[in-house]
């Protein structure tokens, strides 16, 4: 066994495999982005963003861990998305700045992340975040794959049969 340490001038890959609950260090380096599978991101305050695209609007989302939710969307959005139905309250949250209310409604179209695309997804909405979030419930299907050093993550999606 290899044990590495990552320091941040030599990152290494790190791929979080949600299917199979496991998290893989790995040699080398992503391929350029393709905008299929692999996708460039930034990391302006320590968190990777990426383009996602919500019917004909195009946002940046926050590729979150730790969230335990699947798309939240800023609320801005609520009224340029065409929707399935009334968004309707489903929860509070609360941050360091205060509460916020989350709602929530079905999208009557597709989201897109790289070349992946979710459609009809139930997305919340709440006024408190710039950006969009992606969560643990859409990352369920998912190895994702972090080149830090060369800002780019690549998206496998698991076949069910496969996990």
């Amino acid at each position: 066994t290899e044990i590495y340490t990552l320091s941040l001038h030599d990152a290494l890959p790190i791929s979080l495999d949600y299917p199979a609950k496991r998290v893989i260090i790995e040699k080398g380096a992503l391929p350029k982005p393709d905008n299929d599978t692999v996708v460039a991101f930034e990391m302006p305050q320590g968190v990777p963003l990426v383009q996602l695209t919500a019917d004909r609007t195009t946002t940046t989302a926050i590729l979150d861990s730790g969230s335990m939710g699947g798309f939240l969307l800023p609320k801005v959005l609520l009224k340029k998305l065409p929707l399935g139905a009334s968004p309707r309250v489903v929860g509070r949250g609360r941050t360091v700045s205060g509460e916020f209310t989350i709602e929530e409604a079905p999208l009557r179209g597709s989201l897109r992340v790289g070349g992946h695309q979710f459609s009809h997804p139930v997305i919340q909405f709440a006024d408190t975040f710039h950006n969009a979030v992606i969560g643990n419930k859409v990352f369920a299907e998912f190895r994702l794959t972090f080149d830090q050093a060369n800002q780019r993550v690549r998206l496998i999606r698991v076949p069910p049969n496969v996990r």
